[in-house]
């Protein structure tokens, strides 16, 4: 309650249908209430539904309201492509904030060979969605980001910097 009245909202949980009640519906109701003035978005969490982490990167990219962005420990996967959805010059990371990001996965199920396609279809769609998010948020070159997206990438606070995932270190 205390984070809502200073218009503070916590992300620290996995990134699934959850976060529509307690991330996104606060956001919501602090722009309702006021969408002059800024909303910090703290952002600690392994990541999650890659479907999810887009849509509210997407929503927090139309937001009418300066949405201030700030990874206090981590920010793994879909949590790297919302901290990365703040306003620019307002994303924020201390300098042993650990990111990660990666391409969507699937994982391997019993299905037809159709079905097999249809789902790699799906992932492709995924894969150019952070693709061109991540051209349109950072610093870096489509290139680059296909190259480093091909396993894991870690990256600590200041390389956060240096490729414009965000823009200052606290």
């Amino acid at each position: 309650e205390e984070l809502f009245e200073d218009r503070k909202v916590l992300l620290n949980e996995p990134i699934t249908e959850n976060i529509l009640y307690s991330v996104w519906h606060p956001i919501e109701q602090l722009i309702a209430l006021d969408s002059t003035a800024p909303i910090t978005l703290f952002i600690n969490s392994m990541g999650g539904d890659a479907y999810v982490s887009l849509f509210f990167s997407s929503y927090l990219l139309k937001s009418p309201t300066i949405i201030k962005t700030v990874v206090l420990g981590s920010a793994q996967s879909g949590a790297s492509l919302i901290s990365m959805s703040g306003t620019p010059g307002y994303r924020f990371a201390y300098s042993y904030s650990t990111f990660m990001l990666h391409l969507p996965r699937t994982g391997a199920e019993q299905s037809t060979s159709n079905n097999l396609m249809s789902q790699a279809k799906g992932i492709e769609m995924l894969d150019e969605d952070i693709y061109d998010l991540m051209l349109k948020k950072t610093k870096m070159s489509k290139s680059l980001i296909k190259k480093k997206l091909q396993q894991d990438w870690y990256l600590g606070g200041s390389e956060a910097l240096k490729y414009g995932i965000v823009d200052e270190i606290i």
